[in-house]
């Protein structure tokens, strides 16, 4: 079956040299809202909105614009009004076949998927639109193998449904997500279940990062594109216990976002968000309100955030963003110049170069640190029960956690541990219309803070977000900084490609991928603790096509 698979693989790869569907407005990461990115920073879009996905109203609105700019590169433009075909039609209706193979070389067998769906853009009105999809797939041996920094494609919920092939037992799952949207591209209502992602660093960054379980969301975003502009978001999460496991509700979301643009090439944003649950509180509805403030009529128990984010429009095609986010500091000490003190935050920096050349269409280096326990959070409802009590691990493991920055299980914010930071290196070219060409680049430390000397109080001590820096006391442990000062740390390289290609055969498309990564890990993790010495290589490896036809 392995070498099969192997087979397979290099045929694709050879014979059909992008897994994608047709086009999915409601993935943030999704290859329209790659080239909007790249529009955007090369100056063909004015302005987009900071969280994703757009509204159909909001992407008819900047696919206008690029189409409308004499200055932009014929392929673009055919692209751009390929999209703008499929969004502005009053009906939209694709069916889509899809599949694909990955290998990991220190693993003993391979992971597929495939499977079959429809995806839809429908207008009711100018100003009510319907996107969405629908696929039922196939997966064999869990959710796939990823280098470390990268996350899933695909969200599916274990329902017991599977059936055998030649002797290999094939999980059966499905996908529904879908956006409705109310209004215009400057002031709208949106509501779905999709994913989530904040700019300015979109992919993977440290507000919401795009690859966590999609979720229930509802936005209502004011933005004309003058000096002002606000959003309104909260979300329906899954919460899970304090181990990371089952699945909970009654866990919600809320975020504000205000921005402000003093000169044309300049956005600055505060945003601010509450992760709660075991109940449903308006307060955090209240529009141009203090959220942290706010939580003192809960008593201070939920999981307040606060950020700032900039992005700036240099010349020559260049630009540089930036993301504060923070869960809890110290602000005391920062006034005595003591930097060694409680600060859990994420930080994350971009510098971007889009000369929107075909042999250079897009070269990006981002930074980001997460320092230790970002992410993670503990009730104060653990003092109603004592860590030295037998029922205490019960106790977690039968409740809920309702304030870690999680939903379904994985992390709202970056595909990266607490007390890491991450270093990547992009390169985007398109040398032929239709023919995608992405490099990239990777470096990663971690380290686990609780490796020095502390013990939990019951949850796990492995650095991740259920490690919450609680002693067996129930005392915090983070008033100091620790942030990758330990005397062993992981360090995680990675290099690899992605070619993708498009055939346009109307009323036929068919997009397909190869890819490779190779992975160097220096002092692997074992049960959440480095090993000095210990070294690993992993070469993945993948391969899949995506057909659609237009109904």
């Amino acid at each position: 079956m392995r070498r099969l698979a192997i087979v397979l693989v290099l045929l694709l790869a050879v014979l059909f040299p992008f897994t994608a569907f047709s086009l999915d407005i409601t993935d943030p990461l999704g290859d329209i809202y790659d080239d909007i990115q790249v529009w955007y920073e090369a100056g063909l879009i004015d302005e987009v909105p900071s969280l994703r996905p757009y509204p159909a109203q909001v992407l008819v609105a900047v696919l206008r614009q690029v189409t409308a700019d004499s200055s932009t590169p014929e392929a673009d433009r055919q692209q751009a009004e390929a999209y703008l075909s499929a969004l502005e039609a009053e009906r939209d209706i694709d069916g889509v076949w899809f599949g694909k193979a990955q290998l990991k070389s220190s693993e003993s067998e391979e992971y597929l998927f495939g499977g079959a769906g429809i995806e839809y853009n429908t207008w009711f009105s100018d100003y009510v639109a319907l996107n969405g999809r629908w696929v039922a797939f196939g997966k064999y041996e869990g959710d796939g193998y990823y280098p470390a920094g990268e996350g899933r494609e695909l969200d599916s919920f274990d329902d017991n449904a599977d059936m055998g092939i030649a002797g290999r037992k094939i999980d059966l799952r499905q996908l529904f997500t879908n956006s409705f949207s109310f209004g215009t591209d400057s002031l709208y209502f949106q509501a779905g279940i999709h994913r989530s992602s904040y700019g300015p660093v979109f992919d993977n960054g440290a507000v919401l990062g795009g690859y966590a379980h999609y979720a229930p969301t509802f936005n209502v975003v004011w933005d004309e594109g003058g000096k002002f502009g606000m959003t309104t978001t909260y979300m329906e999460l899954t919460a899970s216990n304090y181990y990371g496991e089952e699945v909970f509700s009654d866990k919600r979301m809320a975020m504000q976002t205000y921005t402000y643009r003093p000169v044309e090439w300049a956005e600055f944003e505060f945003l601010q968000s509450i992760v709660y649950g075991n109940r449903f509180d308006l307060v955090y509805f209240v529009p141009f309100s203090f959220l942290f403030y706010n939580q003192n009529l809960a008593g201070y128990e939920d999981n307040s955030w606060m950020g700032f984010s900039a992005a700036l429009d240099l010349p020559r095609q260049t630009g540089f963003n930036a993301v504060v986010y923070i869960d809890d500091a110290h602000f005391n000490d920062f006034l005595r110049f003591d930097f060694n003190t409680m600060f859990k935050a994420a930080i994350n920096t971009e510098v971007t170069w889009t000369p929107m050349h075909k042999y250079l269409r897009r070269l990006s280096l981002d930074y980001l640190a997460v320092t230790p326990y970002t992410y993670s959070h503990k009730s104060k409802r653990f003092l109603d029960s004592n860590p030295s009590e037998p029922n205490y691990s019960d106790w977690l493991a039968e409740n809920a956690n309702y304030l870690n920055y999680t939903s379904y299980g994985d992390t709202l914010g970056p595909v990266l541990d607490p007390n890491s930071d991450r270093l990547t290196l992009k390169y985007n070219a398109r040398p032929l219309p239709g023919l995608d060409v992405k490099l990239i680049g990777r470096m990663i430390r971690h380290g686990n803070p609780t490796a020095e000397d502390y013990v939990s109080g019951g949850t796990y001590t492995d650095g991740s977000v259920y490690d919450d820096g609680y002693d067996e006391t129930e005392a915090q442990t983070f008033r100091d900084l620790r942030f990758l000062t330990q005397d062993a740390l992981e360090y995680t390289f990675t290099a690899g490609f992605d070619l993708g290609y498009t055939f346009d055969l109307d009323p036929h498309t068919i997009k397909l991928l190869f890819g490779y990564r190779l992975e160097h890990i220096r002092n692997k993790m074992n049960d959440g603790y480095p090993v000095k010495g210990d070294n690993e290589t992993n070469h993945f490896l993948m391969g899949g096509f995506a057909y659609s036809y237009q109904f």
